[in-house]
């Protein structure tokens, strides 16, 4: 009886090396693909963050902020994160956020590391909002299958962002029909 117990194991071990080899390690490597958010402290200028994650099918991708709030802090928010607005001849003015964003993105491959991007992005503007959720498009690209690995810094203090929650997205671009 145990014998034929041990006989399984050593089939189903088999199997699960096979499955690995023909798959890649990639299935398993707990490597996220987008839509992805990640807590980004946009208000202190050098903070930073870095994640890695991979694409399966080449296709436009955002690179985006996405600002929360409260509702009853809505309209504070709006004005801090730099909301359009009608200055006071009546026309509609953009002031973006008050912060510089520098964003590095680079495709890893076994031989060499390809930048895609590293440029500076000054006073975000919002692209789309709701009631409670603003998103500001920092840029698009096209991205092929592969592992990337995307960094954010925030160059610039912005007081006035401090308690608002910010997160940095990359998300399947939507570009319109």
């Amino acid at each position: 009886m145990i014998a034929i117990h041990k006989k399984v194991f050593h089939q189903l071990l088999l199997y699960l090396i096979l499955v690995i080899g023909l798959t890649g390690c990639d299935a398993f490597s707990g490597i996220p693909k987008p839509p992805l958010s990640v807590l980004f402290a946009v208000e202190n200028a050098g903070s930073r963050i870095s994640f890695k994650f991979d694409i399966s099918k080449t296709d436009f991708y955002a690179i985006k902020l996405r600002y929360f709030c409260d509702k009853n802090l809505r309209d504070d928010v709006w004005k801090n994160i730099g909301g359009p607005v009608e200055d006071k001849s009546g026309k509609r003015v953009e002031p973006g956020a008050p912060i510089i964003i520098r964003i590095r993105l680079v495709q890893e491959s076994s031989t060499t590391d390809s930048g895609l991007i590293d440029k500076e992005f000054a006073a975000p503007k919002l692209h789309s909002w709701g009631d409670c959720e603003f998103d500001a498009r920092l840029t698009y690209l096209k991205l092929a299958p592969g592992r990337y690995t995307l960094t954010a810094e925030s160059l610039k203090d912005a007081p006035g962002l401090k308690e608002i929650r910010t997160e940095l997205q990359i998300t399947k671009a939507y570009l319109g029909k």
